[in-house]
């Protein structure tokens, strides 16, 4: 396993057909993300079933991120990794935040790396909590399937289909994004990015393109000395500060 350097993603080529072949039963029935990297509860069988596979991608040799130099759906090059954001989502606001250096566990990366990779998950949280109306964001990290390091973040609504138990991808059946939604979603998401650089920087909730299951919004305000927060009526318009 190469952890010092980038060079385990300099082949081009597809996935290893074990691989394609542990994840076609749950793409073909059309509940998870068929265009994804990393999707989330994708596969029936852990990967790790094929002991050759197994090696094969955890060494990086045949993992289909490092063949490509970069996962699919690309929104944003972060410090220490990619943020990720496919249509074909289990929730709105779905995003997968992907290491830039082959690593199998969190423990693999060197410190640096580590902390780049923790930092950027803040970023991309602070940017999620901004822009969705979540009431929580959930936080998962397997790499059953692809054993190179990937964190999901699911934001959590008010009445979504989760509610009291865990959350399963293979479950949802229907697109979770109307006509436009996506494309507005993943834009505020991009922008708030920036804004969540740095903590000094004044974050505002964002206008949401599509209703929320929250009766009202929440303005944050966050400075590295205080935390305020001031309701909003729903009928106010926010925007992220230029």
């Amino acid at each position: 396993m190469n952890l010092t350097g980038r060079s385990t993603r300099t082949r081009t080529g597809l996935a290893p057909r074990g691989v394609l072949a542990s994840l076609r039963p749950a793409a073909q029935c059309g509940c998870v993300p068929v265009n994804s990297d990393v999707m989330p509860h994708g596969a029936i069988l852990a990967a790790w079933n094929s002991p050759e596979t197994w090696r094969s991608l955890c060494d990086g040799s045949e993992c289909p991120i490092c063949q490509r130099q970069k996962p699919l759906d690309v929104i944003a090059r972060l410090q220490a990794s990619w943020l990720t954001m496919p249509q074909a989502a289990p929730m709105k606001g779905y995003v997968c935040l992907i290491s830039r250096i082959h690593a199998v566990e969190l423990h693999d990366l060197p410190e640096t790396d580590a902390l780049g990779f923790m930092q950027d998950a803040q970023r991309v949280s602070r940017a999620l909590a901004a822009t969705t109306g979540a009431v929580k964001l959930n936080y998962e990290i397997h790499g059953n399937t692809l054993p190179h390091l990937h964190m999901h973040l699911f934001p959590r609504y008010r009445g979504d289909m989760f509610e009291g138990g865990p959350i399963d991808p293979k479950t949802v059946r229907q697109p979770v994004y109307a006509e436009g939604e996506f494309a507005a979603l993943r834009a505020l998401i991009v922008k708030a990015l920036d804004h969540a650089a740095s903590p000094r920087l004044c974050r505002t909730m964002t206008a949401l393109p599509f209703p929320t299951h929250r009766n009202k919004q929440w303005l944050c305000q966050h400075r590295p000395s205080a935390c305020r927060r001031q309701l909003l009526r729903p009928t106010q318009t926010n925007r992220l500060p230029t």
